[in-house]
């Protein structure tokens, strides 16, 4: 069974969405108008001493999956703080209700930047530079994301792509494989192939970035939209999209080398980390703008 929470880029792409005012008092905090609601958390739009945050809240009476998983969200973000990743503020436990603190973003998910324009290249390999080295920090401090898509990173309006959403994380030592009556996490269209043989990898994070690159640079999803369960996991286990040079002959092969090397159906075949990716993008910098 493929399992789907509520997404924290619901924090800022359902801004305005909703107007319910909040029940629950945590103290510290002012809670607002409700953003969005999924089966086991509520999100809301919120203040802390007259600076904005949003506060995810899980629902009353959970089940024990529920609470292992944002106590397991919870407990990897502690790990983290990097300026490409929206960063965890405060957290805890309210009438038996667990609560997280997440940074305010102003700016838009990439997926709606994505339906309104087409990314020029520079931009698109600026954004790749950029989740590469959230990826390979988040790595670094042994922890997978396991959820890499559109939706789920933040372009700020400075032009800072951040990375956000950690409700499908694992350390990259814990359950390397499942069993196959497990529960398989994510979203098949932006899936790794062994994740959806129920194996977990720091690489499935690079296959899951490569998707999100392809779409960067081609405007289209390699795995199109539409599609039923079957053939999207039919296209990801078996099928291999054309390469971005073959729908943009103008792009460098260096590009379409970076972009399929990411799209390898073996974990072995990928870089050898996110980090050994992102050095080979930084070798040809000169090919676009780099950001602070």
């Amino acid at each position: 069974m493929l399992k789907s929470l509520l997404p924290m880029s619901l924090l800022w792409a359902r801004r305005g969405r909703r107007t319910s005012q909040p029940e629950m008092r945590i103290p510290g905090y002012t809670l607002h108008e409700e953003l969005g609601r999924g089966g086991t958390a509520v999100v809301y739009n919120a203040s802390h001493k007259g600076k904005a945050c949003a506060i995810k809240l899980m629902k009353a009476n959970p089940d024990a999956d529920a609470s292992a998983r944002m106590g397991r969200e919870i407990k990897l973000m502690r790990q983290l703080s990097h300026s490409g990743i929206v960063g965890l503020k405060d957290w805890g436990e309210v009438q038996g209700q667990v609560y997280m603190v997440m940074e305010k973003v102003d700016g838009e998910t990439l997926r709606n930047c994505l339906m309104s324009r087409r990314l020029t290249r520079p931009e698109a390999l600026r954004y790749c530079e950029q989740l590469l080295e959230a990826l390979s920090y988040a790595h670094s401090q042994e922890v997978m994301h396991r959820d890499l898509k559109p939706e789920n990173l933040m372009v700020q309006r400075d032009g800072r792509l951040r990375l956000l959403d950690f409700g499908f994380s694992r350390n990259v030592h814990q359950n390397t494989f499942q069993t196959l009556d497990s529960s398989v996490a994510g979203t098949p269209a932006y899936m790794a192939p062994e994740r959806l043989m129920c194996i977990n990898t720091p690489a499935s994070d690079q296959y899951s970035a490569g998707l999100i690159v392809y779409e960067m640079l081609t405007g289209e999803p390699a795995v199109p939209a539409g599609l039923d369960m079957s053939a999207v996991i039919t296209k990801q286990l078996q099928e291999t999209p054309p390469s971005p040079g073959t729908l943009d002959p103008s792009l460098p092969g260096w590009v379409d080398a970076l972009v399929m090397k990411l799209l390898a159906k073996r974990p072995e075949d990928r870089f050898s980390s996110a980090q050994a990716a992102l050095d080979f993008l930084r070798g040809y910098s000169e090919y676009f703008t780099l950001q602070p």
